[in-house]
């Protein structure tokens, strides 16, 4: 990452670009060629208008480089920039055959560009969190468009593809991009009506869409991939449309249900989970930022993974006795989440179930659960109360990171290992209770935790990371029950300046 970085910073091209309503031809006017750490080249080219881009020289096409970076604060006041398509360097003429990841990501003043028809790639990225970006014409020379390269592009309400694009078009005056040969639709915007002859919508096809109030899925839709519908805060209707015979929004639930496995795949804040749906499922409704109040009912078996990720205004739920298991980042971020009931059912919390859930106070994890894993309530910085049942056998790596308001902790018998940074920074925590059996207490896993004043490490512990109580400066007492350990006292709990 740090090369990259260098790559980034020490390469950055200067281009010019004027603004839509100037005339004045956009040229390049400077060229400087520099080898890279990795022995490639990076040409160094400026432009009569002052924005800054880096350009690489791909390594498997002589003569062609690639667009790797904008300067962000370097775009013109009219938020328009032009791609060069060729410029020369030391009499090579280069063409632009590409636009790499995340080249553009959070230019904000950007509000449009021309893509020249030699790009043949955008990568993932490409233009993400340009929220100020309006339209976004694709040449038809585009052969690859990385789905992710116009996440977060917030106010984006013009897509066209040209014609004469053999991968991509923008049938019917769709306003979005279809991949031609599969029906699919691949990347929209809030003012995109689905077309008929649409058989697929693809992964965050709708993401971030945040003025998107509305959609219809045609009839001819039989696949919606993951998070199609995800971050989109104002939709209050989904339909889908009589004959189809895969999806269903039954009892006008405001939701598209996968008819045959009765699993609700994509929701809105306005949605009603049908009492007949069994599954919620992957991000169902992650980033429904606006969604207060939702019920479970009780044929509910399972929760996907993100179901509820981002749901910032939802501040209780009951989840119903019916489920059995609670995905991966469940309810990651829900910020305003206060309560949340967990029924003796679920026998699995994904990793992060509850991560970032900074207002939750309490929480009572359910007999059966075997494994609190990674991060599963990490930030949580309220919670005050949690309470280990003693099916539980491990603690997951910062399982508990950062819980800062937890004040004791008993850790139940049955216990073996508590994972590294497992506690970390949980500065409210006064006590903590090891049972003999914990065999493992793993690397910083108390570190920060500045209020506790004494500690006994048992004596079946037999591995204890290092700085395992670093910077817990309030003990004044610590004890390693087992002799093998007691050299490793000093790494163990350093900077805990109190201790005798």
């Amino acid at each position: 990452m740090k090369t990259i970085n260098k790559i980034i910073i020490a390469f950055l091209l200067m281009a010019s670009f004027v603004s839509c309503s100037n005339e004045q031809e956009q040229k390049v006017i400077a060229t400087e060629e520099i080898i890279r750490e990795d022995s490639s080249l990076a040409i160094l080219a400026k432009m009569n208008d002052g924005v800054e881009l880096g350009f690489l020289v791909q390594q498997d096409a002589p003569n062609q480089v690639i667009l790797v970076h904008c300067e962000r604060d370097k775009i013109p006041t009219s938020g328009h920039v032009t791609i060069p398509n060729q410029f020369k360097s030391k009499g090579v003429t280069y063409t632009v055959t590409g636009i790499k990841s995340y080249a553009f990501s959070n230019c904000e003043s950007l509000t449009s560009v021309t893509i020249p028809n030699s790009v043949t790639s955008i990568g993932e990225g490409a233009f993400m969190d340009c929220t100020n970006i309006t339209s976004i014409t694709i040449p038809n020379s585009v052969t690859s468009i990385d789905a992710l390269a116009f996440d977060y592009c917030t106010n984006l309400i013009e897509i066209v593809v040209s014609d004469g694009n053999r991968k991509y078009d923008s049938r019917d005056n769709c306003n979005a991009i279809i991949e031609t040969a599969s029906n699919t639709l691949v990347k929209a915007c809030r003012n995109t009506t689905i077309p008929n002859t649409v058989t697929s919508i693809g992964r965050g096809a709708f993401a971030s869409c945040e003025g998107l109030t509305s959609i219809t899925i045609p009839a001819n839709v039989t696949n919606i991939e993951e998070f199609a519908f995800s971050a989109c805060p104002n939709l209050t209707k989904i339909v889908v449309a009589d004959g189809n015979r895969v999806f269903d929004s039954r009892n006008n639930c405001n939701a598209i249900i996968e008819t045959a496995s009765n699993t609700l795949i994509a929701a809105c804040c306005n949605t009603t989970i049908p009492d007949n749906v069994t599954n919620i499922g992957m991000g169902a409704f992650c980033g429904c930022s606006s969604l207060t109040s939702i019920t479970i009912p009780n044929s509910v078996t399972r929760i996907g993974d993100k179901a509820f990720h981002g749901c910032s205004s939802l501040t209780s739920i009951t989840i119903p006795n019916s489920v059995v298991s609670i995905g991966e980042s469940t309810f990651g971020d829900c910020s305003g989440l206060t309560s949340v009931s967990i029924p003796n059912g679920v026998k699995s919390l994904g990793r992060h179930a509850f991560s970032g859930c900074e207002s939750l106070t309490s929480i009572t994890i359910p007999q059966g659960v075997n494994c609190i894993e990674e991060w599963t309530f990490a930030t949580c910085w309220e919670l005050t109360s949690v309470s280990i049942p003693n099916s539980v056998t491990s603690i997951g790596d910062f399982a508990f990171y950062g819980c800062k308001g937890i004040e004791s902790l008993t850790i139940p018998y049955g216990v073996t290992s508590i994972g590294d940074y497992a506690f970390q920074d949980c500065s409210g925590l006064t006590s903590v209770t090891f049972p003999y059996g914990v065999t493992n207490i793993g690397y910083d896993a108390f570190r920060g935790c500045t209020s506790l004043t004494s500690v006994t490490i048992p004596s079946s512990v037999t591995n204890i990371g290092h700085g395992a109580f670093c910077g817990c400066t309030g003990l004044t007492s610590a004890t390693i029950l087992n002799p093998d350990l007691q050299s490793q006292y000093d790494y163990v709990f350093i900077g805990c300046d109190n201790l005798p």
